[in-house]
């Protein structure tokens, strides 16, 4: 989770960054998606590079919606791994990400 995504018009080097790391797992043959935040024009759901983007929410609400993206639809496909890419803001996820190895 990420509050933007590589093509979001504010971008920066966390994104730059978290889109790479992601790209290469990719490579490495795992299943990546990212949760972000939504910006004027974008497509809700997209994969760029083999990373499936997922944007819920604004600029303020992209926390709360993530969770309840989360919590109503991704929670089912059992991740291995909820990364929470901290950019100032936390999306809390230890409070609703269980997991088989959650420590």
């Amino acid at each position: 989770m990420n509050w933007r995504d590589i093509t979001h018009p504010w971008a920066g080097g966390a994104e730059v960054h978290i889109h790479e790391v992601a790209q290469r797992w990719v490579r490495r043959g795992h299943e990546v998606t990212l949760l972000c935040g939504k910006y004027q024009n974008c497509l809700n759901d997209e994969v760029i590079d083999g990373v499936k983007i997922i944007r819920r929410g604004g600029l303020c609400t992209v926390y709360t919606q993530a969770m309840k993206e989360y919590l109503w639809n991704l929670r089912k496909r059992e991740y291995d791994y909820v990364i929470d890419d901290i950019n100032g803001v936390p999306f809390f996820t230890p409070t609703y990400v269980k997991g088989r190895n959650w420590r």
